[in-house]
């Protein structure tokens, strides 16, 4: 998820493509315990673009599930209370984006 709110930010803020932003730019992050060592990380290039990609994946699968549902649904004439609802993942990540 970071990978894609990160280069989502940075696309609504540059105004560049999600491959420019991937290529140009870096995501850094530390990890560590308490009163222990820390290591810092970082991540660009074409293993950012393949975090994001992954994360664009999850949500077009979410996205064809639901609509594989919501059609199901139809076929038998039932209606989803839910339908109207945004996708959860989608609806998360897009939040965080705000």
């Amino acid at each position: 998820m970071q990978a894609w709110l990160s280069v989502r930010e940075a696309m609504v803020r540059t105004g560049m493509s999600a491959n420019r932003v991937c290529r140009e730019h870096a995501i850094h992050w530390v990890v560590g315990g308490r009163g222990g060592s820390s290591r810092q990380y970082s991540v660009q290039g074409e293993t950012l673009r393949s975090l994001y990609q992954r994360a664009v994946r999850i949500l077009q699968d979410e996205q064809k599930e639901r609509d594989e549902l919501l059609l199901a649904l139809r076929r038998t004439g039932a209606s989803s209370p839910q339908e109207a609802q945004p996708l959860p993942i989608a609806a998360l990540w897009n939040e965080a984006l705000k």
